[in-house]
C-alpha cells in the first residue's frame, strides 16, 4: 500500500471520528457531521478508484438520490407521502434538505464496500445483479432500524398518513430497496466497471477500515438514538435497538473478519 493512501486513510479516519463527535455534540445540525462523513468517503474513494471515477460515482449517487427524494416529497410515488420538517433543517432545495444527497453518496459507497469486504468476488462484473440486490437489502435493514426514530420520534421528516411499521409505511422500505438497487445497476457500469477498470483494482486489508468504521458509526448512531427516545416511544426504541444490533452488527463483524483479518486476494 502506498504511503499516499496510508496518509489519506488516516485523514479519512480522523474525519469520521470528528463527524461522529459532532453528531453527538450538535445533533440539531446534521449538515456538519454529514459533511465530515461525506469528505471521508471522497478521500477514500479517490485513492482507490481515482478522482474522475469518484466524482462520477458520487455525483450520480447524489443526483439519483435527490431525484428519488424530490419525487418522493412531491408525488409520494417512491417512498410514500411525506415531507421534511423545515423546523429541524431549514436549508432545503425544493423540499429536500441539503445533506440528504450526501447521505445517498456515502451510504451507497459504504454498502458496496461492506459487501466487498465480506466477499471480494462481488466486485466481479458478472455479479453486478447480486451486488445490487444485496446492497438494497443491507441498506434497507439500516432503514428499518433508523427510519422510525428519525420520522415518528424526531420528526425530521413526517409521514402524512403514518404507516404500518411504527408510523412508517411499508411502501418506504420497498422504495428504499429499489432505489439503492437501481443506483448500483446504473452507477457501477459507468464508474468501477468502465473499461474493465475493476480488474486492475487490488482490494487490500487497509482499504476496508474507513467503510467499516463508517458503517459502524451509522449503527452506533441508530443504536444510541433508540435509547434516547421519550418514554412514550419506549417500545419503538427497543425494537429499533434490537434491529440495529441483530441486523447491522453481523454485517460489520463479517466485513471486519473477512475483509481485514484475512489475506488479501489478488
Amino acid at each position: 500500500m502506498s504511503i499516499k493512501f496510508t496518509r489519506i486513510n488516516y485523514i479519512a479516519l480522523v474525519l469520521l471520528i470528528i463527524g461522529g463527535i459532532i453528531h453527538y455534540l450538535i445533533p440539531s445540525h446534521p449538515l456538519v457531521s454529514n459533511i465530515c462523513l461525506f469528505l471521508a468517503i471522497l478521500l477514500h474513494s479517490s485513492c482507490i478508484w481515482g478522482v474522475a471515477r469518484t466524482v462520477t460515482y458520487v455525483i450520480l449517487a447524489m443526483v439519483i438520490g435527490y431525484f428519488a427524494e424530490f419525487m418522493g416529497v412531491h408525488t409520494g410515488w417512491v417512498f410514500g407521502v411525506y415531507h421534511y420538517n423545515a423546523a429541524t433543517d431549514p436549508g432545503m432545495i425544493y423540499g429536500v434538505p441539503l445533506f440528504i444527497p450526501m447521505i445517498y453518496g456515502y451510504l451507497l459507497y459504504t454498502g458496496h464496500f461492506i459487501l466487498l469486504a465480506i466477499s471480494k468476488k462481488l466486485l466481479n462484473k458478472s455479479n453486478l445483479l447480486v451486488l445490487a440486490l444485496l446492497t438494497g437489502f443491507l441498506l434497507t435493514l439500516k432503514d428499518l432500524g433508523t427510519d422510525p426514530l428519525h420520522s415518528t420520534v424526531a420528526q425530521v421528516w413526517i409521514w402524512t398518513n403514518g404507516g404500518e411499521y411504527f408510523g412508517v409505511p411499508i411502501h418506504n422500505f420497498i422504495g428504499w430497496f429499489g432505489v439503492f438497487m437501481i443506483m448500483t445497476l446504473v452507477i457501477l457500469p459507468l464508474t468501477w466497471y468502465r473499461h474493465n477498470y475493476y480488474q486492475n483494482v487490488r482490494l487490500e486489508k487497509s482499504m476496508f477500515y474507513v467503510p467499516i468504521l463508517l458503517f459502524a458509526l451509522l449503527a452506533l448512531f441508530g443504536y444510541t438514538a433508540a435509547f434516547q427516545v421519550p418514554t412514550k416511544d419506549h417500545s419503538l426504541g427497543l425494537v429499533s435497538a434490537f434491529i440495529t444490533a441483530f441486523t447491522l452488527v453481523p454485517y460489520i463483524l463479517l466485513a471486519w473478519f473477512n475483509g481485514v483479518h484475512t489475506a488479501s486476494e489478488a
